[in-house]
């Protein structure tokens, strides 16, 4: 296995050297920010209403958006929050890491409660019964549903739909403009543990936006626990390895390391799996980061052989 130091260097090679690797397209073809028009003004704050103060935010993936966007409102965040490896934002210092049982939150006299588009319900269904407004993230299914869920999010925070724009464009624009290197060739992605990721999720969408295929068959491709025999008689081209650095043993991060996976005849390819959960912008740079690695090889050789090092 390569180094970290090689992989960096074979991943990220400089602006230049990615531009080839998207489309240019005229400002008005960015169609994503504006057919949001309607659910921005929907979730906005209106007109007569005060702007939030006293934000609580009750998962880890509000946590990081509401931080980047409106970090002076927020009154408290997740108990994941506390963890540096999971919480990746610049903790705001009026927040506090707060418990997020109803007791708990109601004690903030929080005026906005935000979380994630799924679990919790008995916390919420008891803080609106309580009267407190509450507004869950859109589900997070592509990298379109992600730049989704920052604008609706930041325009419920107050900030105007220009600004919005103003932000994103550059995004959408990267998005619409990537041209897939991925020559349709066969991929399957890894996660710790030995997880293949399901349809619908960013991990589904990586695939399919830099022109890989899912190796499996289309009738079995949801969440599987992965083997060695299961992965070989796949005969994959490419294995995507999804890691986090800062996972501990228990989160099977040994499990990407074994021999049988360094020596298979697959281009192996190493990203961080940090933003794919809550679709931030590093979820982005991994996407761009993949599609300009399948660009630079394309003799479907394991990036140990090329680099001509393996890890001990």
């Amino acid at each position: 296995m390569p180094t970290s130091d090689e992989v960096t260097r074979r991943a990220v090679t400089g602006k230049a050297a990615l531009t080839h690797r998207f489309r240019a397209i005229p400002a008005c073809g960015l169609m994503l920010l504006a057919a949001l028009d309607p659910a921005l003004a929907s979730s906005a704050p209106s007109a007569t209403r005060a702007p939030f103060t006293r934000v609580a935010s009750l998962n880890l993936c509000t946590d990081i958006l509401a931080s980047q966007w409106q970090p002076d409102s927020l009154i408290s965040l997740s108990p994941l929050a506390g963890d540096r490896a999971l919480f990746s934002g610049i903790r705001p210092p009026q927040a506090l890491i707060s418990a997020t049982d109803a007791e708990s939150i109601a004690a903030l006299k929080p005026d906005l409660l935000i979380a994630d588009s799924f679990g919790q319900a008995q916390s919420l269904n008891a803080l609106q019964g309580l009267g407190y407004e509450l507004y869950r993230l859109p589900a997070l299914t592509d990298f379109a549903s992600a730049l989704h869920r920052q604008a609706a999010l930041a325009t419920t925070l107050g900030i105007t739909r220009g600004e919005v724009k103003q932000r994103l464009a550059p995004i959408e624009q990267q998005l619409q403009s990537l041209i897939p290197q991925g020559q349709q060739r066969r991929a399957i992605v890894l996660q710790n543990g030995g997880w293949i990721p399901g349809t619908g999720g960013l991990e589904d969408d990586l695939l399919r936006r830099t022109g890989l295929v899912d190796a499996r068959p289309a009738d079995s491709r949801g969440w599987q626990k992965a083997d060695a025999e299961r992965i070989i008689s796949l005969s994959p081209e490419v294995l995507i390895l999804l890691t986090s650095p800062e996972s501990g043993p228990g989160l099977g991060q040994s499990w990407l390391k074994q021999d049988w996976i360094r020596r298979g005849h697959w281009q192996q390819i190493p990203l961080n799996e940090a933003g794919l959960g809550c679709g931030d912008q590093r979820a982005f740079d991994t996407l761009w980061r993949l599609n300009h690695i399948l660009g630079e090889s394309l003799q479907h050789q394991p990036i140990a052989e090329t680099t001509g090092n393996s890890s001990p």
